[in-house]
């Protein structure tokens, strides 16, 4: 039985929240054991840490599960982690961070 903390669930980018039909994505929190893969691979900033480029994509590959209607030039784009490139930037460091902080709450923090 999955943890209810590591229940996937729907994140839409700030740019897309007032949108009838708006980009999302669906992402799930880390288990404990790949967060210390990606703490692993972090460098501090002002005491935060920041994820440097494989603990990024350890969030990706397990974070992002699925999307609806990610478009690139109008054309949709199909869930694959093949096409994270087709994610506009601005919105792989929205789900970076959710990811990361999800990740990193307790149950009990995540309810409130």
């Amino acid at each position: 039985m999955q943890s209810p903390t590591l229940t996937p669930y729907w994140f839409t980018p700030k740019s897309e929240k007032k949108k009838n039909n708006p980009t999302r994505f669906k992402i799930k929190p880390l288990t404990a054991s790949r967060m210390y893969e990606v703490l692993d691979d972090c460098e501090s900033i002002n005491g935060d840490p920041r994820p440097k480029k494989a603990a990024r994509e350890i969030l990706w590959e397990d974070g992002i599960v699925d999307w609806e209607n990610l478009k690139q030039d109008k054309i949709t784009v199909p869930f694959t982690s093949n096409n994270f490139d087709a994610i506009p930037f601005i919105w792989l460091t929205e789900l970076t961070n959710e990811i990361f902080v999800k990740s990193t709450l307790s149950g009990k923090e995540i309810k409130n």
